[in-house]
């Protein structure tokens, strides 16, 4: 324990250093509020903003400007490993922030607004309070529990309810630990105090933004996300397993406090607050218009793809330089002449390469190029093997048949068999590829694909993966070596 005594020496509001640390990946539209609405409170070099590996353009760019301004970004922690240890990194950092003349410091999440709240005012977003409240905080030793959460209705612009969850926030006193919630902390005074602090905590997104978030927090923390293994769960993290067990539903009928400030505080930044992430929307609008009335659709549904996820294929393929499909799909035919520079696909059974993309539909369509390969055993309609094929062929199907490629595709919808393989060959190939896996959700046996790779995008039962940074090609040797005898 440190023996040196916390200097408490009051300090006017004005004079205040108040110092904010956040951890994001990808948070786009919800960055550039973020940070916005903060550097009301504080200027821009005392925020600091740790980057876990974005590589949305939206957020890079709203990086690069903030960075512009004086904030500063910090890009040391990029991987999910890093952000697994999130806790750790922010006492250091806290540590340092304090070292370097920070009165105040609070950690907080890209979707947690800081407000003023007591007995008498429900929210204030006035920062000459909100620095009030904190000047008159230094006096006191320990650390500090906010007063709670305000938190958004889902379909209801700027309506909330309050929830007494608090959150931690730090003084003049060494900070010695804190968990990965910002829920519980240590500091060298050993005291807990009470402070007139609140947040508005945009935590209700649509579901595919929520559920895409929530696997990146805990994907290194739970054995699969099957309901069944999920509902004993009960580790960090846990309050976020409902998006994978049982959604919440719709909450529009939920009644709430409306926050005009909070808007008005939007107004003076110049910022239009991103709603639409709170908002159930159709996402794919233009590939719906684009495809209009070709078969390809029912066809994709009737081969085992729900609508929604062949929109989003072919969404993601038809801006993609170029596509691969392990297992052949009706939706192959048509990205070339929507977009997609070049489509190949693989198939361990002819005669369903030939049922769903024939000769007489795909021939003069010169950037479509088809491959049949063969396990040397019987296969199935589905391209199941009759008995245990020969390794050799496995290879040349998940990994060798990249070769025969004029380049590495950019995008893949791996949908055949041997799954696990040949994600875990693409991965060996480019840390930078985006996989599809339709059917993931509801198959935990390709759940081990997320103690490699992260979460992009997730639509009904289907996943958008690209490979972790941090994942050494030895590891992916292994995973790939061990998958070669499972043809699911």
């Amino acid at each position: 324990m440190n023996s040196q005594k916390t200097d408490l020496t009051p300090k006017a509001p004005q004079d205040v250093v108040l110092g904010l640390i956040m951890m994001q990946k990808d948070e786009g539209p919800l960055l550039e509020a973020w940070l916005r609405y903060h550097e009301r409170l504080t200027p821009p070099a005392n925020i600091w903003v740790l980057d876990n590996g974005s590589s949305d353009p939206q957020t890079l760019t709203a990086l690069a400007e903030a960075e512009a301004r004086g904030l500063r970004v910090i890009r040391d922690y990029p991987t999910n490993s890093d952000y697994q240890v999130k806790d750790e990194i922010f006492v250091r950092l806290i540590g340092q922030m304090q070292d370097e003349g920070a009165d105040f410091t609070i950690p907080l999440d890209c979707d947690e607004f800081l407000i003023c709240r007591n007995d008498d005012i429900p929210a204030s977003f006035a920062p000459e309070e909100l620095r009030a409240v904190i000047a008159d905080a230094l006096t006191k030793p320990g650390h500090f529990m906010m007063r709670g959460s305000y938190y958004n209705v889902t379909g209801r612009a700027q309506s909330f309810v309050f929830g007494q969850e608090r959150s931690v926030c730090f003084g003049r006193s060494r900070v010695t630990g804190l968990d990965h919630g910002y829920h519980n902390a240590r500091t060298v005074d050993d005291q807990v105090q009470t402070i007139d602090l609140a947040m508005l905590h945009f935590q209700a997104k649509r579901l595919e933004i929520s559920k895409r978030q929530a696997t990146e927090k805990l994907r290194k923390r739970v054995k699969n996300f099957s309901p069944e293994w999920l509902e004993s769960y009960t580790g960090a993290g846990s309050h976020m397993k409902k998006w994978f067990i049982a959604p919440p539903p719709d909450s529009t009928e939920t009644k709430g406090r409306t926050m005009p400030g909070f808007a008005r505080a939007m107004e003076e930044v110049g910022v239009t607050f991103p709603f639409g992430m709170f908002f159930q929307e159709d996402r794919y609008g233009e590939s719906r218009a684009i495809l209009g009335d070709d078969p390809v659709l029912p066809l994709a549904v009737e081969h085992g793809i729900p609508e929604k996820e062949a929109l989003l294929i072919h969404h993601l393929g038809r801006n993609s330089k170029h596509v691969l499909f392990y297992a052949p799909a009706a939706l192959a035919r048509r990205l070339p002449g929507d977009g997609a520079g070049r489509v190949d696909v693989l198939s361990l059974s002819s005669v369903t390469l030939a049922s769903r993309l024939p000769a007489d539909e795909t021939s003069d369509e010169p950037r479509l190029h088809l491959h049949s390969l063969s396990l040397r055993v019987a296969v199935d309609g589905f391209g199941k093997p009759s008995r245990r094929p020969p390794q050799g062929a496995v290879r040349d199907y998940t990994s060798r048949a990249l070769d025969r490629l004029p380049a590495l595709p950019d995008l893949a919808v791996v949908n055949g068999r041997y799954r696990l393989a040949c994600v875990a060959a693409l991965a060996l190939r480019s840390r930078d590829i985006r996989m599809i896996v339709p059917n993931f959700w509801s198959r935990e046996e390709y759940h081990p694909m997320l103690g490699f790779c992260g979460c992009l995008d997730t639509e009904g039962d289907t996943v958008v993966l690209k490979p972790d940074a941090d994942v050494t090609a030895e590891a992916l040797s292994e995973i790939y070596e061990a998958a070669l005898d499972d043809f699911r």
